[in-house]
């Protein structure tokens, strides 16, 4: 799992930041696996992707609460929850509004 991504755009051309980007890989380690970051529609796609959480602030921090993965941002605290869907593995969910990092 990576947060707060630099990622090349379609053409290969131009880094993109998404400050408030989860980019996933396929369940498991995927140092051996060349695809294991691959995303739909690309050929060898196995099940990575991403999700963006509603908001436009950037990512200043992360940590485990327990089992639970608290990112904060610059302004607002979310979970990034696992949802046990292989579609949609993992959701934001808005824990505060007013306090970041």
């Amino acid at each position: 799992m990576l947060l707060d991504t630099i990622e090349r755009d379609d053409n290969n051309t131009h880094n993109i930041r998404y400050k408030n980007r989860c980019r996933y890989s396929v369940f498991g380690s995927p140092l051996p696996d060349d695809t294991a970051w691959l995303q739909y529609p690309d050929p060898g796609y196995k099940g990575a992707g991403w999700t963006d959480a509603p908001t436009t602030e950037a990512i200043i921090s992360v940590g485990f609460i327990k089992d639970r993965l608290i990112v904060y941002f610059e302004t607002s605290t979310y979970e990034l929850a696992a949802t046990g869907n292989g579609v949609l593995p993992f959701i934001w969910q808005k824990l505060n509004t007013e306090f970041g990092f």
